[in-house]
């Protein structure tokens, strides 16, 4: 189990980092969007600029930088409209980028479930083993203190007196 959950955590550190390059062009593509759109409502004020400054211009008599006004104002309601198909574009790239983003999420958040799974497998078969050991201790313990004195072995040589005793008992009976 060990050598599968170590497996699973530096595939969840490849999926962590393919979510975190996930985000980076999420947030690159968001500002590319952000950027386009500045840039439209900087057409589109331009444009309402030069027609306010043709109208004053014509209203002066001077039809030249009426006509010079109006020509600037069609080129930046040209640029808006070019921008806005760049926006669309660019908007389309976002979504892309924001789904990819959100089944990347998914996928790291499965991982991590995995994972806390196997973990908390792996702490219940760590403390049952403890559990285990202490109980084999316990018992092995219970057991030379049941055997008493004559357990002793080699310090009290009560092992080899119970052994002679037995064998003394066999040759009376015998």
């Amino acid at each position: 189990m060990r050598k599968r959950l170590k497996g699973l955590e530096r595939v969840a550190l490849v999926y962590a980092a393919v979510k975190h390059a996930q985000a980076l062009s999420l947030e690159q593509r968001a500002a590319a969007l952000h950027q386009t759109e500045l840039l439209i409502a900087q057409q589109r004020e331009q444009a309402a600029r030069l027609s306010a400054e043709g109208r004053a211009a014509l209203d002066a008599g001077d039809s030249l930088d009426w006509q010079m006004h109006e020509s600037e104002k069609h080129f930046a309601e040209w640029n808006a409209g070019s921008l806005l198909e760049l926006r669309a574009r660019r908007e389309a790239l976002m979504l892309e980028a924001a789904e990819t983003y959100r089944a990347g999420r998914m996928q790291l958040e499965q991982m991590e479930s995995v994972l806390r799974e196997l973990r908390s497998k792996r702490d219940l078969e760590r403390a049952h083993n403890a559990q285990r050991e202490s109980d084999d201790r316990f018992l092995s313990r219970q057991w030379w203190d049941a055997r008493g004195d004559r357990a002793a072995g080699p310090k009290g040589g009560a092992i080899g007196d119970a052994a002679a005793g037995g064998a003394e008992e066999r040759m009376k009976s015998g």
